[in-house]
């Protein structure tokens, strides 16, 4: 039935030792470990730039306002809102920020400027990936500009 000899125990059967697909799979896990945790960052920084363009529409269409009725659009103190027919926003539509507040600068002492706005972008509620995120955008008339502080939690 089986032939006894040298040729009993060569093998013909070809492919990779159980070590071998261990370290390819030790070395995979490695750098997917390694792309998600600065993945992370990335991600954060790259959502929060649809939070920086909101807040530039809103500050275009602020100077529009502006001009036709010689004030800014502020919103009530503390409210966030989704959608302005006043500024023809709409932020229902955005993927990560979909609320907005808009207020009156304040100087040194506290007090309202008439100079320009301070544009406040909110994420979506229960995103955990953006928890703790805000991003403000202050416009002054003065200078035309736009300045952005963010807090990427």
């Amino acid at each position: 039935m089986f032939k006894k000899g040298k040729n009993f125990m060569k093998s013909n059967v070809k492919g990779f030792t159980f070590i071998e697909v261990m370290i390819v799979v030790v070395i995979i896990g490695i750098l997917a470990s390694a792309w998600f945790f600065t993945g992370k960052g990335h991600m954060k920084v790259a959502m929060a730039n649809e939070g920086r363009a909101l807040i530039d529409k809103i500050v275009a269409q602020e100077k529009i306002y502006r001009v036709q009725n010689s004030d800014f659009f502020i919103t009530a103190s503390g409210k966030k809102l989704e959608f302005s027919q006043e500024l023809k926003i709409d932020a229902r539509q955005n993927k990560y920020f979909k609320r907005f507040n808009i207020a009156r600068i304040k100087n040194s002492s506290g007090a309202t400027n008439r100079e320009g706005v301070v544009v406040t972008v909110y994420p979506v509620d229960g995103d955990v990936d953006l928890r703790g995120v805000t991003i403000v955008g202050t416009y002054k008339l003065s200078s035309d500009d736009i300045v952005y502080e963010e807090n990427l939690g």
